[in-house]
């Protein structure tokens, strides 16, 4: 069973932060960035994403050699799918 977890961010601040998106990637699951205008882009493992070093941004790829240049602040949600562990 795959259940679906959404980082909505309502606090004082409404977009991601890099470390928001570095512990994603680590955490090894696929997940999807959602930005203001509600456009999504999938990362389905870690070679499909790019953080630069002091960058405000972030940098998704696409299989058809594509990539997309997204600012932190447009940025406003990180829907991780994660597989439950059977009990």
């Amino acid at each position: 069973m795959i259940s679906f977890h959404c980082l909505r961010l309502c606090n004082q601040a409404a977009f991601l932060y890099d470390a928001q998106i570095e512990a994603a990637i680590a955490n090894g699951h696929p997940f999807v960035l959602r930005r203001a205008d509600r456009r999504e882009y999938p990362v389905p493992h870690r070679d499909y994403i790019s953080l630069p070093p002091a960058g405000a941004y972030v940098i998704i790829y696409d299989d058809v050699g594509k990539y997309h240049v997204l600012p932190f602040r447009t940025m406003t949600a990180l829907e991780a799918h994660v597989r439950d562990e059977p009990h």
